[in-house]
């Protein structure tokens, strides 16, 4: 627990310009459940893991091992930030330099590869219970996507930034 004001987080009093941006929030549907289980400090940090490469996978290229077909995905635009968020994760993408949005090709693949992952999350759950023999796994993932505008805020120590904006809500809300 934080003792003084300066060891608190605080930001800059200003925050960046509005950002065009596309956010993605993953959630695991059961965690809470699966959590519960006996043991849970054997098995939540490989499950855990095992989703988040196939999601790193999906957006920085690599062997899909999950689908009916294992296929080599090509890398997509590299988001400008990522938060693990205990049972998934939030992604920021902003357009590329000099450019407005995204181009015509970056939304739908990458929304595809979701469906797809989604769609085929019993396969990943399969490939899971050789690592994981004994408890209940999650059954789904979902996911969020919005568009909209964030502003970037930057911690006064640390310089990291985190980001706000209506559509990190909404693409949480989209998930469930």
């Amino acid at each position: 627990m934080p003792r003084t004001l300066d060891e608190r987080v605080q930001f800059d009093t200003r925050a960046s310009r509005p950002k065009h941006a596309l956010v993605m929030i993953y959630d695991i549907e059961g965690f809470s459940a699966f959590f519960n289980q006996p043991d849970v400090q054997y098995y939540v940090p490989k499950f855990i893991n095992r989703v988040s490469n196939a999601i790193s996978i999906i957006i920085y290229g690599g062997e899909d091992y999950w689908g009916a077909k294992p296929s080599t995905m090509h890398p997509l635009l590299r988001p400008v930030h990522e938060k693990f968020l205990g049972d998934g994760a939030l992604y920021i993408w902003l357009p590329p330099t000099n450019e407005r949005d995204f181009g015509s090709e970056f939304i739908p693949i990458l929304c595809n590869r979701l469906w797809n992952l989604q769609n085929s999350f019993s396969r990943l759950r399969k490939k899971c219970s050789e690592d994981i023999p004994i408890v209940e796994l999650p059954k789904n993932v979902r996911f969020g996507l919005a568009r909209g505008t964030v502003y970037e805020l930057t911690n006064r120590k640390t310089r990291e930034r985190e980001y706000i904006g209506f559509c990190i809500n909404l693409a949480s809300r989209l998930q469930k």
